[in-house]
Order: C-alpha cells, then structure tokens, then sequence
C-alpha cells in the first residue's frame, strides 16, 4: 500500500515502510526505511486550512511538536492536501493495525463545522433581537 503527495510518500513493504520526502526544487529526495516492529504509534492529522500530515512514531524518534512548520522538516513526516487525504488515511489505518494488532475504525463522530457554528450563532443572536424587540413593543 501507498499513498504519495506533492512533497513525499509512504509505503508499505512487508515489514518495512518507506518514507520518501522531496527536498527542495529539483534536489535528491529523502528514503527513510523503518521496521514495523521498531513501529510505535502514528500521529495523523486531517488537512484543512493547512496541510495534514502522517508522522510514524518509533523508539528513538524525536519527541511530537504540534508546529507544522516543525513537521515540514522532520524526517519521520509526510505532508499531504485534501486530494491525497484518503490514501494517507487508508495507509494509517494499515499502520495502526499492524502496530496494535486490531482492525483501526475511524472515529465515527462527526467534526463540527465551523459554518454550522456560525449559522448557528447568527440564529441565536437574533432570536434575542426579536425578544428584545418583543419586550420593548409590550412595555
């Protein structure tokens, strides 16, 4: 199993994975091999406004920043935009049973999207402007 982006890919191969990451314009690209059994976790995270990315966790990896701009550089991290979103989520689910041993199932509650809040909090406020509105008719 694969899944590739603009800036690098991360491959499956039976009990190794390869991280490849493309350095900048035009210089050689990065392969890191790791065992799975070296394998301790995975950090995903969904893009949207920036970049998700899939960093594989081992013994000996460096400790998690929660910086992207931390991420871009490090060496364990692939970063990807929503149109290879699916491919890296299949590979993490992949990766998540191999390294616990039981069938990954994505978390089935939904993100609250930022739009709903907001049409949300426009109701609300004015639904208090007509009350108030109401109140000052009546009194």
């Amino acid at each position: 199993m694969k899944a590739a982006s603009k800036v690098g890919s991360i491959e499956i191969v039976g009990d190794a994975i390869i991280i490849k990451r493309h350095r900048i314009f035009g210089s050689e690209e990065q392969v890191r091999v790791l065992k799975m059994e070296h394998l301790t976790g995975i950090e995903f995270r969904k893009s949207g406004v920036e970049a998700g990315y899939l960093k594989v966790i081992h013994s000996g990896s460096t400790s998690s920043s929660s910086s992207l701009a931390v991420k871009a550089y490090d060496q364990d991290t692939v970063r990807f935009d929503i149109r290879d979103e699916a491919d890296f989520a299949s590979v993490r689910a992949i990766l998540m049973e191999r390294i616990t041993g039981i069938p990954f199932k994505e978390d089935p509650t939904p993100a609250i999207d930022p739009g709903e809040i907001l049409k949300l909090l426009a109701g609300l406020i004015f639904a208090i402007l007509v009350i108030m509105v109401w109140v000052n008719i009546l009194f």
